[in-house]
């Protein structure tokens, strides 16, 4: 996976709207994609660009048809590898970013091209060269994924340490230069190398985190009604991405959480000297809903729990186990006042609510 995700940034060509090569132009992008840029390939990419000039070009968004044909290779290659997971978010999370910044090779193309009424072709071709060795020493993206019913421990280039929770993927260059980056979409618990030339940056949906060397636990699944942060160790700033931007400094026993929807912040506080998590090998349910500890027993134990009484979705539960217990006896534990009526066939749990 990540030979493909590291060829993205090769992306931002030039091309001329309209042009009858155009066609011709979104097979070559695909051929160089897939298999990379052979001397064939660079050649006929050289002669497309000398035949055209600046006024015309334009480089690639989300939104033209090339990108889309971008989208679509990006789309097949993840059908084979993690169908479960969300293609649209997935996408959205790191050709944003690719496609948003403002690239070297952007602006060498575009002064390259006003300079071309003056310029040699030698030249020309000396500068595309130059450039493509600039695409070829962009960082491969890596991948990691935590499948259902399993958690996962990796070492990022710098020595930092990431915890997976079930159900969670994160992208990260596999060199780490000027700085330091990680996107998440699941949960996970992050103990942070220092490095005070070097701020390691964490993204998620809605909040983008900045660090310095710290521990936390950030959780922030697709379906979640919030954002939590959980701070332990250290210092951190908590940027929201809509409303403005604004930043919320933490201090070690915060907890913030961030509503998906309306972007509201509230601020808790915990007890770091006793703090728990997934990662330390327990379960912890303080103040769920059935609802949202039936989601986290589907990633925990790769089930499928149905609540057929919707009365019962807004219950609250505070609960700790240790890890080891099976999910029948968790269920067990959550029901001892017998007020729910749990019924199991293989994967597919039903609960509805107890008749007296």
């Amino acid at each position: 996976m990540s030979d493909r995700v590291c060829l993205l940034p090769c992306c931002v060509l030039v091309l001329k709207a309209g042009s009858p090569m155009e066609k011709i132009d979104k097979e070559l992008l695909r051929h160089y994609l897939e298999h990379g840029g052979d001397a064939g390939v660079r050649e006929r990419l050289r002669e497309w660009f000398l035949e055209h000039d600046a006024e015309e070009e334009f480089t690639l968004r989300e939104d033209d048809p090339v990108s889309g044909e971008l989208y679509a290779f990006w789309e097949r290659s993840l059908q084979r590898s993690a169908p479960q997971r969300t293609l649209d978010e997935r996408y959205r999370a790191l050709a944003g970013r690719l496609f948003g910044r403002k690239l070297r090779l952007q602006r060498l193309w575009r002064r390259l091209s006003q300079a071309a009424a003056v310029l040699l072709v030698p030249l020309i071709v000396c500068a595309y060269l130059l450039a493509s060795r600039q695409v070829a020493e962009q960082p491969e993206w890596v991948e990691v994924y935590a499948p259902y019913g399993q958690t996962r421990c990796i070492t990022l280039p710098d020595g930092s340490r990431v915890w997976l929770n079930s159900g969670t993927y994160v992208f990260y260059p596999d060199r780490f230069d000027r700085e330091r980056q990680l996107f998440v979409s699941g949960e996970v618990y992050m103990d942070v190398t220092k490095d005070p030339e070097r701020p390691f940056h964490v993204d998620t949906r809605n909040v983008s985190i900045r660090v310095l060397g710290t521990r936390f636990n950030l959780r922030s699944y697709n379906e979640d009604k919030y954002v939590e942060t959980s701070l332990v160790e250290g210092s951190v700033a908590l940027g929201l991405k809509r409303d403005g931007g604004a930043t919320i400094l933490m201090r070690p026993g915060d907890k913030i959480l961030v509503d998906n929807a309306t972007n509201a912040v509230v601020r808790e506080r915990f007890d770091c000297a006793h703090y728990i998590s997934w990662r330390d090998g327990f379960h912890v349910f303080r103040h769920k809903t059935l609802d949202e500890i039936a989601r986290d027993l589907e990633r925990m134990f790769d089930v499928q729990i149905v609540i057929r009484d919707t009365s019962l979705l807004g219950e609250e539960y505070f609960a700790t186990f240790a890890s080891g217990w099976e999910i029948d006896e968790l269920l067990d534990a959550l029901n001892i006042h017998h007020t729910l009526h749990i019924q199991r066939d293989g994967r597919i749990i039903e609960i509805e609510r107890a008749r007296r």
